[in-house]
């Protein structure tokens, strides 16, 4: 696992585990990230058909920092995280447009319990009455979004897994 991925910004440093090998360890990632009352989710995937393209990271963010799971590297992660993911009990697991997250993980064999969630853009566009979800960049303008359309299915670079890490760590924050 990698510690410590610089941001896109030069400086500045993402407090990230990558999990991208399968060490044994996930017993006491889950327990750790159990502990917290509110997890950032987010995904990063090859594309936006769930039916056609893979979850590539999925990515939980607590007030300390975030864990990104390479499901290319560590596929297994996805079962492992069940237990945290599909229980009734648990932390509030908070996304921007989970309709998106959602139907990749439900492909995947992954159904996340729905009482647990929380939409960011949801509820946004509700408490302001708008005709449409505003995007996660129009909530958080200093956002850096320009990595969202790079290629998740190749080889990853440190600013793209600083980018999947930003992305969770904001929904938490």
């Amino acid at each position: 696992p990698q510690k410590g991925v610089p941001t896109p910004s030069p400086g500045d440093w993402v407090p990230l585990l990558v999990v991208d090998s399968p060490d044994g360890r996930m017993e006491e990632v889950l327990d750790y990230l159990g502990r917290f009352p509110f997890l950032g989710l987010d995904l990063e995937t090859t594309g936006l058909d769930p039916h056609r393209d893979r979850i590539r990271l999925l990515t939980l963010a607590t007030e300390e920092g975030a864990i990104t799971f390479d499901l290319f590297r560590v596929p297994q992660a996805l079962e492992a995280l069940k237990p945290l993911l599909a229980s009734p009990r648990g932390p509030v697991l908070v996304g921007h447009n989970l309709k998106f997250d959602l139907g990749f993980l439900l492909k995947a064999g992954l159904e996340v319990e729905g009482g647990r969630l929380w939409d960011t853009g949801l509820v946004h566009q509700v408490l302001n009455a708008e005709a449409r979800m505003p995007s996660l960049k129009e909530l958080v303008p200093e956002l850096d979004k320009t990595l969202q359309t790079s290629d998740w299915a190749g080889p990853l670079s440190q600013e793209q897994l600083a980018y999947a890490a930003l992305d969770a760590l904001v929904l938490h924050g």
